[in-house]
Parts: structure tokens; sequence; C-alpha cells
């Protein structure tokens, strides 16, 4: 194949099958059948796991294509033919779109989650005409547009927070909060509410789910327990993120989040593995907080409701998002973090001061 035509796709594959397995069903054929019709390659592939990091639940085939017509399709008959099931995505970029094509059904449609794929998994190539470079740039300006604005709507807008209505939720999707709860409860901490978090400043309201709040009965510590629903096949997203706040101004964070975004400054953050129980991220914290109150002499705030609570949250908001916009922009050691490679992060970054005039 030419360097004049070459496009990026991943083949989402709802599959949990293992590296090797995943080598000899799908890859090593795909590849075959691709480089015999002259129409791309496989340039690698990966797997999904799961939240304990040990069971896959899904893999990616990354695929160079000649085009995103016939080539697109072929790649996709063939994997059809060789047994990618139900739920199974080919994602790529068209005119800067991040788009998917079901490889069940042949239906292609907008996709935003593409990018988070294609900026994980996509390699820089070397381009030899005009036509390569404006391909190539669409797609760092594509990539530059969806970063910033995630970034920029860690402060943009304006909401409010309510009590969660918990009828709207399923019986399922309220188990972890319950579960949460009572390891909580077990160690000394009270539930105070359940908040929804509403956007307000767009032409409709948009529900943002709700967190589960909790403070510790001295009133030195608040929780904040929350889930992120994803695309499928990927697991829920659960967070426990336990605070304290200081009279100098400071804070002490302890939570299993995983790190997308530079931590502000005035805070001290540890970071839990991922799949770590919400008993096992208070314990971290406890232990990290008598150290530190043995250590340093400012105070710590103390909380005694909900409205107490919420009001501590948005003092830390205010002064997050004044850090925020601070920066600018995303780093590239953030966009590394989001998944890019080191050379794309940096022509991501390029790109993003670019579109700031910075």
């Amino acid at each position: 194949m030419s360097q004049r035509s070459k496009f990026i796709a991943v083949a989402e594959i709802a599959e949990a099958i293992l590296p090797i397995a995943r080598g000899s069903k799908y890859e090593d054929p795909l590849a075959a059948a691709l480089e015999g019709a002259g129409l791309g390659s496989v340039i690698g592939g990966g797997s999904l796991l799961g939240t304990n990091c040990k069971e896959v639940i899904s893999v990616d085939v990354e695929i160079v294509l000649r085009d995103l017509d016939g080539a697109l399709q072929f790649a996709r008959t063939t994997l059809l033919a060789l047994g990618a099931p139900a739920g199974s995505l080919l994602l790529f970029l068209r005119d800067a779109r991040p788009r998917a094509l079901a490889i069940a059904t042949g239906e292609e449609f907008d996709h935003q989650a593409a990018l988070v794929a294609l900026e994980r998994r996509m390699a820089l190539f070397p381009v030899d005409d005009e036509e390569d470079e404006e391909e190539e740039r669409k797609r760092i300006e594509a990539m530059a547009k969806k970063v910033l604005m995630d970034f920029e709507g860690l402060w943009a807008g304006t909401y409010e927070f309510q009590p969660a209505v918990l009828s709207s939720y399923s019986a399922d999707w309220l188990q972890w909060y319950d579960q949460v709860a009572r390891e909580l409860a077990a160690r000394g901490f009270v539930f105070v509410g359940d908040i929804a978090t509403v956007r307000t400043d767009l032409a409709a309201p948009k529900h943002l789910g709700f967190s589960r709040k909790f403070l510790a009965t001295s009133g030195i510590t608040r929780v904040d327990a929350f889930q992120l629903a994803t695309a499928k096949p990927k697991p829920t997203v659960q967070v426990v993120v336990l605070k304290s706040e200081f009279e100098s101004g400071r804070y002490l964070s302890t939570s299993n989040a995983v790190l997308k975004w530079n931590i502000p400054d005035f805070i001290d953050a540890d970071l839990q593995p991922p799949e770590s129980p919400p008993g096992v991220i208070v314990e971290r914290h406890l232990a990290r907080l008598a150290a530190y109150c043995e250590s340093d002499s400012a105070a710590a705030v103390h909380l005694n409701s909900i409205a107490e609570l919420l009001a501590a949250e948005e003092r830390e908001r205010v002064r997050t998002r004044r850090f925020r916009q601070g920066q600018g922009v995303p780093s590239r050691v953030e966009l590394e973090r989001l998944g890019a490679a080191p050379e794309l992060a940096v022509r991501v970054h390029e790109e993003m001061r670019r579109l700031k005039g910075i």
C-alpha cells in the first residue's frame, strides 16, 4: 500500500478472548486478507481488562486501510466472517468526525467515543504529499478540539446540586451505593444525602447523575461516592473519594479515581488502584490523616451538615477552576495520561495552543 492513502481504524471486538487467541482468530487472518487484496494491513492489537485487571472483557485490532469505502467494508465483512459478535465496531475518523461502523449490520454513525480509542491506539505515519498532510492536520485538529472541549468543561457552565430522585435509577445501579454505605457505616461514617448534579446553562437542563455523600462522625472527613456509566463492554466506573480540609487551605485526598487531569497544587492526593474497595480507601485516608495532623499545626475544618459539606465542595471547585484556567490548555503529560503516544501528545498540545492563540 502506498504512503499516499492511509486511514487508521480500530476494530473494537466485543469478545473476551486472550491475546494469543486474538491473534489467531482475528489479527492474522485479517492481516492476510487485507494484504492479499492490497487494501491495508494490521498494525497491532490490545485487550481491555475488567475492574479486577485480570480478566479480558474485549479486544482491539488496529488497522491501516487504503480508503474508508471499499477497504473499510472489506475489513467489516472479513471480521464478521471471522466471528466478530454483535456490538463489535470499526472506529475511524471521516472528514475529522469520529465515526463507527457496526460490524454486524454495516450501519455507520457518529460516535464521539471513537476519539478515545483512536487517541490510545493511533500511530503516526510519515506523509509524502499534500493530501496526506491535510488528512493528518484534520485528524490532529479534531483531537485537539475534543480534548479542549473536555478540559474547558471542567469549569464552563453553571450547575445546580439537588436532592437526587432515586426512583429514576434501577435497583442494580443503586446496589453499589448501598454496599458503599454499609462499609462506611461500619467505619464511623454517616450518610448525609444523595445529591444530583444538573447543568442549567444549556437549552435544556442536563442531568449528570448523582453522588452519595457521607461525613465522618468527627466532622473532619467528607466522602463522595459515585458511578459513571461507560459504553459497553467497558465496565462501570465506581469512585470513592475522601477529603479533609485544613484552615491553611490545604486538602488531604484519598481515592481510587484514575488520574486524568493534573491535581491542583493545594491538594495532597493519594490514588489507590481503581478496584480498591471503600474500606481500603478509608483505612488509607485515616492513616494519612493521623500522620498529617501530627506533622502540621493547621487545624482541620469541621463539617456538621449536608449544607456545610456542599459549601466545602464549592470552595474547592472555585479554587480548582482557577487552577485549570491558569493552565490554558492540558499539558503534554496529561495528554499522554489520556492515552496519547508521546509524539502524538506533542502535536495535539501544539494544535491546542494554536487554537487558543497561546
